[in-house]
């Protein structure tokens, strides 16, 4: 069994946390381990193995002489308890195992995935954003499948630069007469222009069904920032000069 003042202290360190009470975690013991889980998503674990007696482990120390100098290394034998166990979330892995010495350092492990848990509570909504976002632009990738694989001649890369030349002052346009706020429209158009310069420099090294999902992709993802995609109703038809023949429209 768990020393019930162990226990106590790990609620203690729950309870010292910035965005988490005891309350929000059971903790229980079973087959030699101390289970603390997250009470409203059953994903959520901090497992640790509990020992029932200290190991007898060794260090080595440096030795040195009177005079300063390295003579040799002693091994130095000492008592202290190993513990062992995973988590999740980790902070690297959405699972990590774990093992260390001595008891002060299970509440230092136990407040770091307090923090990986909190992260991970945070960011979900973006994260669920983001793949969203992933789906959308690979059903924009998919209509490009059967554009040819060649590269771009001199004049395309010319061609193409000039439309995008103006796709990037249209934009620019609609944007200075939606959005009043000077450093917000800098912003806005600061972001614009280099996602214009990265799809310059690309049309030089991608072939053109790579080139095009590069393009569908970077322009659905800035558009469908809530910031730009009030202002701009018109993107769709901004950007079909852009699209090949064989595509009507990608938004």
């Amino acid at each position: 069994m768990v020393n019930k003042t162990f226990i106590l202290k790990l609620k203690q360190k729950i309870d010292e946390s910035k965005y988490f009470g005891s309350n929000d975690f059971s903790v229980t013991e079973e087959y030699g381990k101390l289970n603390v889980n997250y009470n409203y998503t059953e994903t959520y674990f901090f497992e640790l193995k509990i020992p029932s007696e200290m190991s007898i482990l060794s260090r080595s120390e440096k030795q040195t002489s009177s005079f300063g100098i390295l003579s040799n290394q002693k091994e130095i034998e000492y008592q202290q308890y190993e513990f062992s166990g995973r988590l999740s979330p980790g902070t690297v892995s959405e699972t990590e195992h774990f093992k260390f010495e001595g008891e002060a350092k299970v509440l230092t492990y136990l407040n770091n995935w307090l923090n990986n848990l909190w992260n991970e509570l945070t960011f979900a909504p973006e994260l669920r954003k983001l793949k969203d976002l992933d789906e959308e632009i690979q059903k924009i990738n998919e209509k490009f499948d059967n554009v040819p694989e060649d590269y771009f001649s001199k004049d395309e890369i010319t061609k193409l630069n000039e439309k995008l030349e103006n796709l990037e002052n249209q934009f620019i346009d609609k944007l200075e007469s939606e959005i009043k706020d000077k450093e917000a429209l800098k912003d806005v158009l600061e972001e614009l222009h280099k996602e214009i310069e990265k799809l310059k420099g690309q049309s030089k090294v991608l072939n053109k069904r790579n080139w095009f999902k590069s393009f569908g992709g970077k322009i659905f993802t800035w558009v469908s920032k809530e910031e730009n995609r009030k202002f701009l109703k018109d993107t769709g038809e901004f950007i079909k000069p852009l699209l090949p023949d064989s595509i009507d429209k990608i938004l």
